[in-house]
């Protein structure tokens, strides 16, 4: 049993290291095409709720995808 959380838990710990990439991939895109203020503080919230387990990994890469796609939309 033990095993198997251990699995577990690497396995979060991975997820989340996924999500804070594509944070600092979305961070690295917005600062090439001049990021406004909002977008920045969206950024920061998302990996605070990532990190403190309070919103999935999966759930911070389709917002950040989301961001992004609004973003090439609007321009």
């Amino acid at each position: 049993m033990l095993c198997y959380y251990v699995v577990i838990m690497e396995h979060e710990r991975t997820s989340i290291n996924v999500a804070l990439a594509e944070i600092q991939i979305a961070r690295a895109r917005l600062s090439a095409t001049g990021a406004v203020d909002v977008e920045g503080g969206q950024l920061d919230a998302l990996e605070r709720q990532v990190t403190h387990g309070e919103i999935s990994p999966a759930e911070v890469i389709d917002k950040v995808q989301r961001l992004l796609s609004g973003r090439q939309d609007y321009h």
